[in-house]
């Protein structure tokens, strides 16, 4: 069985690779980051994944910026490839079933913190 199920933080943009049409989805690329822990030094030690999806609107997409966190379900592919010097190369990335925005980039969310005067508490 090959599920994964992983939240992380987009690095960047995210890149259409293929517009959606009336009778297909289109394809997008992010790539988010996971922290795993800190190093012997305490600098967080982050691990790098490309992720693939599909979707329907660019409304969906353009909600895709950096910083945004994410939690992805789906499951790990690979494709082989040769690069220029005829060295072979694996590669792995994900395959994105479900995308949901956990938390807003770490700016939105200050620009949404409440008032302490508009605290009902």
């Amino acid at each position: 069985m090959n599920q994964l199920s992983m939240t992380g933080r987009l690095v960047a943009d995210a890149k259409s690779l293929r517009k959606p049409t009336a009778d297909k989805s289109g394809t997008f690329a992010i790539t988010i980051a996971c922290q795993t822990g800190k190093d012997d030094k305490g600098n967080p030690l982050s691990y790098f994944f490309d992720v693939y999806g599909s979707y329907r609107s660019n409304e969906w997409l353009d909600h895709l910026k950096k910083g945004l966190s994410v939690a992805i379900s789906g499951y790990i592919f690979y494709s082989d490839k040769t690069d220029k010097e005829g060295k072979k190369h694996r590669n792995f990335a994900i395959r994105a079933m479900s995308l949901e925005f956990v938390l807003p980039p770490k700016e939105k969310a200050e620009e949404n913190k409440p008032a302490e005067e508009d605290s009902p508490f």
